[in-house]
């Protein structure tokens, strides 16, 4: 994860402010592009890729927002365990299966959706422990 980075930004950016900077660009850019060019069509099966894979990556990108939102107005407050995971999923899952549909004709709520945003928080749990056992190993970053 330190090569990724510039001198600058491993200078004036804590690790766990490049972590989660490295999380969320790399799991916008999945979302993006499985959302704009159909990317993952062939690689999935079709109505995961189409229906489910976003909805799982939003339940991965939403925590480490929450994360740099925290950092940037000063908090010491983080995401960082089961409990809060199933605490931001839940709450993400009751706004976008629940009350999104009330209000939006296009929206619909699905359980399928929400098992995907509990499996996106818990690879993003996943993914996060991996890098900072990784930061405190390597004494460069």
């Amino acid at each position: 994860m330190a090569s990724f980075f510039s001198p600058w930004a491993k200078k004036y950016l804590r690790w766990e402010v490049r972590r989660e900077l490295l999380i969320s660009l790399c799991l916008f850019t999945i979302y993006y592009m499985n959302k704009r060019w159909d990317l993952f069509y062939g690689v999935l099966p079709f109505p995961f890729a189409k229906n489910h894979l976003n909805d799982l990556i939003a339940g991965a990108l939403f925590p480490s927002y929450v994360n740099l939102l925290l950092i940037f107005f000063g908090l010491t407050r983080r995401i960082t365990g089961v409990g809060w995971i199933l605490l931001v999923e839940s709450l993400c899952s009751l706004a976008w299966e629940y009350v999104a549909p009330l209000y939006n004709a296009n929206s619909t709520g699905d359980i399928l959706d929400v098992i995907s945003y509990f499996v996106g928080g818990f690879c993003y749990l996943l993914i996060s422990r991996a890098l900072a056992s990784q930061a405190r190993s390597d004494p460069a970053s």
